[in-house]
């Protein structure tokens, strides 16, 4: 971007996207002044350049998603900027962005299929609308879109096969067919996915050996856990390794100690689940559940984190051992929008220390007589 304002200084499509760059690289816990200082000048110059053009209104949602973080105010810049260009795809990708940062994901679909008429040949953008349909769980249009995509893609192929299993309720059938894919593709699967699906077989000592791979050192001084961690942490866990288990706890202790975690997460929703995982190794289930409730009440105000945690909240919640409480939200989890849906969250190991309990039991009686469908 750079290079190419250097050639062409008045590339106002280029300028807006390198004063986006600026923005979101300061939309996290720290912020760089002088990067943002950059973002505003080119702001100014395309004030300057091009007025209330596409480009200009492009460049101030960044600033506003990004930086001011004022999502209202983002939506009704990117809705004029819609306006003036109303088959630009970078204008109808933003407008998404900022309506999941919102938490409407009831209205994504609409610009989904708008993005899809623009660009029928996307596979990313179909796979995105029947993930905003899965959110609202909304699993029939999701069908629909699946069965009627003129492509079958990787995506829509782990679509099909499980939401066909949600319709037989085979779970086994899902991860054998969930499994082939990952040993047939092995590139199209990240490190934290391949971890992930891994555990879901419950094949806990395989996913020993997929832990070191998730490491990122770049990204290891961020406050929490970060994936590394919580994959050891988990790992162990649920193998019952407790030496292991213990220096992955203080690892992770002295790490929260070192970024000020504690402090930080009077303010950062996702931290308290981060502390609730290390609380719940220790079989401290008060302490989990006012960390998850802690989170919840913070994560109210970013709609982005309460639908994508949401599921990782109940999963904290049953492994400590809080089965009523851990029902409860399963049952919004099922009603609101979120990643926890009905006939896959109860499947998951993480449940399986509930699972003989009476309020489990209650539940998924309610799933088997399509409380939640």
């Amino acid at each position: 971007l750079e290079e190419a304002v250097e050639l062409d200084p008045n590339f106002t499509r280029a300028l807006a996207e390198l004063s986006g760059h600026l923005s979101f690289a300061n939309n996290w816990l720290e912020n760089n002044p002088e990067e943002i200082r950059q973002a505003e000048d080119i702001l100014e110059k395309l004030r300057v350049l091009a007025p209330d053009s596409p480009d200009h209104l492009i460049a101030q949602a960044y600033y506003s998603m990004y930086v001011v973080k004022d999502y209202e105010q983002t939506y009704e810049i990117i809705t004029r900027a819609e306006r003036k260009a109303p088959s630009d795809l970078k204008i109808l990708n933003m407008k998404t962005w900022v309506l999941r940062r919102m938490g409407r994901h009831a209205d994504r679909p609409e610009v989904f299929r708008k993005i899809i008429k623009l660009d029928p040949k996307n596979t990313g953008t179909s796979g995105a609308l029947i993930g905003s349909l899965l959110i609202t769980h909304d699993y029939e249009q999701a069908w629909q879109v699946l069965e009627n995509a003129p492509f079958d893609g990787l995506a829509h192929e782990d679509y099909r096969n499980m939401m066909t299993w949600a319709r037989s309720g085979d779970f086994d059938l899902y991860m054998s067919e969930l499994m082939s894919m990952m040993e047939e593709h092995p590139s199209e699967f990240n490190a934290w996915q391949t971890w992930e699906f891994t555990m879901w077989s419950r094949d806990y000592d395989a996913a020993v050996e997929l832990i070191e791979p998730i490491r990122r050192p770049d990204r290891e001084d961020l406050p929490g856990l970060g994936g590394y961690r919580a994959a050891k942490v988990l790992t162990y866990f649920m193998l019952d390794e407790s030496e292991l288990l213990q220096q992955a706890i203080e690892e992770a202790n002295q790490h929260f100690i070192d970024s000020r975690v504690l402090e930080l997460a009077e303010e950062e929703a996702g931290l308290n689940l981060d502390l609730a995982l290390l609380e719940l190794t220790r079989g401290n289930k008060e302490e989990v559940i006012r960390r998850v409730r802690q989170w919840r009440r913070l994560a109210e105000s970013d709609a982005t984190d309460l639908i994508a945690n949401r599921n990782t909240s109940c999963q904290s919640l049953a492994m400590s051992g809080a089965a009523a409480e851990a029902v409860e939200c399963l049952r919004t989890g099922f009603t609101q929008p979120s990643w926890t849906w009905s006939f896959l969250e109860p499947h998951l190991p993480w449940y399986d220390s509930i699972r003989d309990t009476p309020e489990f039991g209650e539940l998924l009686a309610e799933i088997e007589n399509g409380a939640f469908h």
